[in-house]
């Protein structure tokens, strides 16, 4: 089963923040990874996955997990979300990376983690979209997509 869970909860001491929690499972991959973001970074995020068609020039992403000194930079991916168009008949990859840090390491960037890529077309990640924006709103406390496929070479099971 390949499926997609993303877990929302929100800073108690500021309303416009919240720690995202992802977890991937592919076939025998499995992670999970987690970041802080703004709520607005993420709408805005959802609101670029959601334009049609995608743009291959400035493919969308939600990306988050250790910035540099003046948070212009991510140094270290702890959470990654981007889609791109596949070819010309609406069949788009979705790329998902997790990374959980070993503290104690973190500068040496050490720890472990999983990237998934999954085939969907407009219409799953137009739900997809939906979904977490039912998230951030707080009427859903978590998404479990598995409208998502792996790809396969054609003759295989």
């Amino acid at each position: 089963m390949n499926s997609l869970s993303v877990s929302l909860r929100r800073d108690d001491d500021d309303e416009d923040t919240a720690k995202v929690e992802v977890e991937v499972v592919s076939e025998q991959f499995s992670g999970l990874g987690s970041a802080w973001f703004s709520i607005h970074q993420l709408s805005q995020a959802l609101s670029e996955f959601e334009a049609f068609p995608i743009n291959v020039d400035k493919i969308p992403a939600i990306a988050g997990g250790y910035w540099n000194n003046d948070a212009t930079e991510l140094i270290h991916e702890h959470v990654h979300i981007s889609v791109r168009p596949l070819d010309s008949r609406g069949n788009l990859v979705m790329n998902v990376k997790v990374f959980s840090p070993y503290v104690e390491y973190s500068r040496e960037k050490m720890g472990r983690g999983a990237c998934c890529d999954y085939l969907l077309d407009y219409e799953a990640l137009k739900e997809f979209c939906e979904e977490m924006r039912h998230l951030i709103s707080g009427s859903l406390s978590k998404v479990e997509f598995c409208r998502l496929a792996v790809p396969t070479r054609p003759g295989t099971p």
